[in-house]
């Protein structure tokens, strides 16, 4: 039975040990995205995967291990200290932030109005076309602080030919936004 264990054992740290070093020769390489490049959540993936790899090879220290991780409130390595909590906290209050950004976007924003965020966010400005709607759907958006104006909404006259970044810029806000927006409708269009 304790054979079987220790084969176990030994497979499971085999296994997270070559998966953690798929990964970094995977970024190495470029096989991954840029937005998956070596960042702070990758250092800690690699420092988790080597601390499961080290509990698998030494069965002697689970119960000692397992009960100080869980008491576990800040790791410091050389000159880093990790505020697990913090981190715990932030991540929890960005996912509640975006979960209410997705139910709560659709029905603020028109998709007319969602488009002409990413338009900005992409620089995809050119050949607007000025009517009614446009100017109430910029002003909508200058309302919820999404983009400031730099020269009137109501110079988008009637039928005229306008650049929409040479009027409207993204705010903070609205670029936040353009970015979640582009986010959440990732998935629609990779199925």
């Amino acid at each position: 039975m304790d054979e079987k264990r220790a084969l176990a054992r030994y497979v499971a740290a085999g296994m997270i040990g070559i998966a953690v070093l798929a990964y970094i020769l995977a970024l190495v390489l470029g096989a991954l995205p840029e937005k998956a490049h070596i960042d702070f959540a990758a250092i800690v993936l690699v420092l988790v995967a080597a601390a499961g790899i080290a509990l698998l090879f030494s069965p002697k220290w689970d119960a000692t291990l397992l009960e100080a991780m869980t008491r576990v409130k800040a790791v410091q390595f050389a000159s880093l200290k990790v505020e697990l909590e913090a981190i715990r906290a932030r991540q929890d209050e960005q996912t509640s932030r975006l979960a209410l950004l997705q139910l709560v976007a659709p029905l603020v924003l028109t998709q007319a109005e969602r488009q002409h965020l990413a338009n900005l966010h992409h620089h995809r400005t050119t050949g607007y076309r000025g009517n009614h709607v446009v100017r109430s759907e910029l002003r909508r958006l200058r309302y919820l602080s999404l983009i400031t104006n730099s020269q009137p909404i109501a110079s988008a006259e009637d039928d005229s030919t306008f650049n929409l970044a040479s009027l409207v810029q993204l705010t903070t806000l609205g670029t936040e936004w353009a970015r979640q927006l582009e986010n959440m409708e990732k998935p629609l269009t990779d199925v």
